[in-house]
């Protein structure tokens, strides 16, 4: 019976022959299996075993005894224990050297650092230990001569470790672990501390990362004790010897977190051109929320951010503005560039149709400890931003302000087609279509030595061998104020994107506007994108009512941002002229529960009860009297009517 079980084991083993060898998963020595004591579980055992039950061949039981080999604890070798064995081999192999577990650690070479006591290596901080011996002479301590000038001092007595360190080295490390293993270190210098990122062979070299896990900023006004780097690797896997050590940056475990709203404020919208903002802490959140954001997308975020969270993590936020009919959706990531910055990568795909407008809100969260960036900063992957320069005047106001009269040979056009001038002469040839001499004078005065000194525009003056002016003039709104947010080149044009801050009650007037730029854009096609920020309405989220009477007026504005669904209360101010509203103050909140639309399409009753004024729909009722605005509404469908009075 034993000699058919062995024939129909050694059949089986005859197919798995061809099958190639393949490392072994960690085990610590002697390993069970290991009949040929290579300190891997392979093919090669089976044939070993194969040819010992045959009698045809040996095994080593010197060391261990019958460990490797009795695999089923009956005290015999026989073909059940290589039945076992094939069973071990189908489960082992595959297995590559990075399956092995490889000991590794870290040890500070004290804790701290006595005064007159050095710690240091003479050289080769990276070494290879294979004894007990080599231990020793690695940690051994040596004499530094030191000079002053040209004279020769005293000795300096330079120590590996403190005692207690180098006693713990010796006692893991000693002959009975170097009859298996050998040992790789690296002295490294004084730190908060180090972790690896990796040990894993690759190309069959092994390859050791790590990392100083130092927190961002942390610095200290003395010297801190140096750290032993420690690497223990079984004999089996060392092939060659072939290892490097390889510093690497810290890694960084962000989360990226997006939403989406147009529930903004005129500054939102401004800041979506600026670089990301890194926030640590709840009063900084304060900060940048200030005037971007209505009042429950404040809430949300802030519920979202507070102590708790920045107690062990730092938000870095980043807007991204989405304008209407854009006909673009965007994606954005998150990335470290050579220079050890953060960059937030947008990425933009065309759809034939319409888009929301408003921002995106991109929120990262990384540990505190594992943000060590050097700064922040924002790419799109359609454009290349370009250094410019931005000037601009209401011609109407210079010329009245200053005496000019009003006539069509002061200001000759409201609006001109903009072109690229690259001298003095093309300059004052386009402007004298724009305006009469005497203005063009006036703005760009000439001295006597042919300098050019303009008062409305001098950025150390156009040196026109290095830069062009692009310029153009448009029919605009009188006392708007114009600031550039961004400029950038697509597909050979370059973009220039301006904010209009204008009193929409005032009536037109003529801009002269002026992009100075370096000469290698000169000629290309420019494009203008006028972002109006008009602060006569709040922009809008979700569905909405204006309620009037009289000289009073309340917008409700009902959005859901992140754990947050409310009303805005405003109340609007009647303009003039070809302007309705011209300008609103926001008055308060109420949340409500999730889902639930309290402002709704339909009609609304409004009527005066002696001083009060009454506006009221089938969900909610606003009552205005002494200078006090009550809301009757429902949290829910389902709830009862409650009240929330406000200083109006």
């Amino acid at each position: 019976m034993k000699k058919k079980l062995l024939a129909l084991a050694l059949g089986i083993t005859t197919a798995l022959s061809a099958v190639p060898l393949m490392s072994a998963k960690a085990l610590a020595p002697p390993i069970p299996g290991d009949v040929n004591l290579d300190w891997t579980i392979n093919i090669a055992d089976l044939v070993c075993m194969q040819k010992y039950l045959m009698g045809t061949g040996t095994i080593n039981t010197s060391q261990f005894g019958l460990t490797t080999v009795d695999l089923n604890n009956d005290g015999r070798v026989d073909v059940f224990d290589y039945i076992e064995l094939r069973r071990l081999v189908d489960e082992w192999c595959g297995l590559s050297k990075n399956d092995v577990k490889i000991e590794s650690r870290f040890t500070q070479v004290d804790t701290s650092i006595p005064p007159g006591v050095h710690y240091s290596r003479p050289s080769g901080s990276a070494c290879i230990i294979r004894s007990v011996e080599d231990l020793e002479y690695y940690l051994s301590p040596y004499n530094v001569i030191t000079h002053d000038g040209n004279r020769v001092g005293g000795c300096v007595f330079i120590e590996a470790a403190c005692q207690e360190v180098l006693d713990d080295l010796y006692a893991r490390y000693d002959d009975e672990f170097f009859a298996n293993n050998i040992l790789l270190l690296n002295y490294l210098s004084g730190t908060a501390g180090y972790e690896f990122e990796s040990i894993q062979y690759e190309d069959e070299k092994l390859v050791i990362k790590y990392y100083d896990s130092t927190p961002y900023g942390l610095t200290w006004c003395f010297p801190l004790p140096p750290y032993i780097a420690e690497v223990a690797v079984p004999k089996t896997l060392w092939a060659d010897g072939d290892y490097t050590w390889e510093r690497v940056e810290q890694p960084v475990e962000m989360t990226m977190k997006t939403d989406f709203t147009n529930a903004i404020n005129d500054e939102a919208i401004k800041s979506s051109y600026s670089k990301p903002s890194v926030i640590t802490n709840s009063e900084e959140l304060d900060t940048y929320l200030d005037g971007k954001f209505h009042a429950g997308v404040k809430m949300s975020l802030k519920e979202t951010y507070n102590d708790e969270f920045f107690a062990d993590n730092v938000l870095v936020i980043d807007l991204y503005y989405q304008k209407y009919r854009d006909d673009y959706v965007t994606s954005v990531s998150t990335k470290k560039d050579e220079y050890n910055n953060l960059v937030f990568h947008y990425d933009r795909q065309f759809i034939n149709g319409f888009v929301d407008e408003g921002i995106q809100i991109n929120q990262v969260t990384i540990p505190k400890e594992q943000y060590h960036f050097t700064d922040t900063f924002k790419e799109k992957a359609w454009e290349t931003s370009v250094d410019v320069s931005y000037a601009s005047c209401d011609l109407f106001s210079i010329a009245e302000m200053n005496g000019f009269e009003l006539n069509d040979e002061t200001i000759k056009c409201y609006s001109k087609e903009g072109a690229w001038v690259n001298s003095d002469v093309e300059m004052r040839a386009y402007l004298s279509e724009c305006m009469s001499d005497e203005m063009v004078e006036f703005l760009f005065p000439e001295s006597s030595d042919g300098l050019e000194k303009p008062a409305l525009y001098n950025p150390d003056s156009p040196i026109w061998n290095r830069y062009s002016i692009y310029m153009w003039v448009d029919n605009n709104i009188i006392g708007a104020t114009h600031s550039l947010i961004n400029s950038a080149e697509t597909d050979d044009k370059l973009n220039i994107t301006l904010s209009n801050v204008q009193p929409l009650s005032c009536m037109g007037g003529s801009f002269l506007h002026i992009i100075r730029t370096s000469k290698t854009q000169s000629g290309k096609a420019v494009s203008i994108n006028n972002i109006n920020m008009n602060d006569c309405m709040p922009h809008t989220d979700g569905e909405s009512a204006i309620l009037q009477f009289g000289k009073d007026v309340v917008m409700l504005n009902q959005y859901t941002f992140g754990n947050k669904n409310v009303a805005d209360i405003y109340r609007l101010h009647l303009g003039g002229g070809p302007v309705q509203y011209s300008g609103y103050d926001y008055i308060g909140t109420v949340e409500l529960d999730e889902g639930y639309q309290l402002v709704k399409k339909g009609d609304y009753i409004s009527y005066s009860a002696g001083e009060k004024v009454i506006m009221e729909s089938g969900e909610y009722a606003i009552t205005i009297e002494n200078e006090q605005l009550t809301i009757s509404y429902k949290y829910s469908a389902d709830s009862e009517y409650t009240e929330k009075t406000f200083n109006y």
